[in-house]
């Protein structure tokens, strides 16, 4: 539903419905496991389908050659995640008082997510996505592709999924200790703004994470089948 209606991304993220990795699963079934009846799925989905009308269209991620997905992947999801990690990490987060007693598990979480993403974006950004892009272009010219140290696209795909089910794991505890980023009575500005903050990045993370598991990882494992290179 998200490749083809990108909006419906949002609904999802209200629901706290796992369309990022858990999508290849029954609409019915990720409905019922919250609580969702189909009729306020739908009536939810229309609403902001109409109000996404008015946005700029996103392009077809699943026709688009992959080296443009990986550019717009890096461009947008790993430089928004590296700047917001160390802007919150620097400011808002050290900024905020530890009267609330689930701060202390919100600041180790937090590093937690922040130390695994900036490894995880090493491992794609210098090792996976070159490599799918000169898959591509390989390819294309009808020449063999490098040999690949890791043995194939395929093989490291599924590692780089296995964190992501961490990553998502890992972050999904942030919405359980703040309460679906509702704030206290009388919190302060810092504390609405970490909560606004940390939704956003969370957000974020599950488009990054939709796009790599749902559109990237199976079209350059296709593409290194059909291409007759070695699993």
């Amino acid at each position: 539903m998200v490749l083809e209606t990108p909006a419906v991304a949002e609904v999802f993220e209200k629901l706290d419905v796992d369309y990022f990795c858990r999508g290849n699963r029954p609409l019915g079934d990720a409905l019922n496991e919250k609580g969702v009846s189909l009729e306020d799925f739908t009536r939810e989905r229309d609403r902001t389908c109409q109000q996404s009308l008015r946005t700029p269209a996103v392009p077809d991620w699943r026709s688009v050659p992959l080296r443009v997905l990986i550019k717009h992947i890096v461009d947008r999801h790993h430089a928004f995640l590296q700047r917001e990690l160390t802007t919150v990490d620097n400011s808002v987060l050290t900024d905020l008082p530890s009267e609330h007693a689930w701060m202390p598990a919100l600041r180790q979480i937090f590093q937690t997510l922040k130390m695994d993403m900036e490894v995880h974006m090493r491992k794609e950004e210098s090792i996976l996505f070159p490599a799918i892009v000169d898959m591509e272009m390989a390819v294309a010219s009808g020449r063999n592709p490098q040999v690949l140290p890791f043995g194939s696209v395929a093989n490291f795909s599924r590692i780089l999924e296995q964190e992501h089910r961490r990553t998502a794991s890992v972050i999904h505890e942030f919405r359980l200790l703040t309460n679906n980023y509702i704030c206290p009575p009388a919190a302060s500005e810092n504390l609405q703004k970490l909560f606004r903050r940390l939704a956003a990045l969370v957000a974020d993370v599950h488009q990054h994470i939709h796009l790599e598991n749902n559109v990237l990882f199976p079209r350059a494992i296709d593409l290194e089948k059909r291409g007759g290179i070695c699993q």
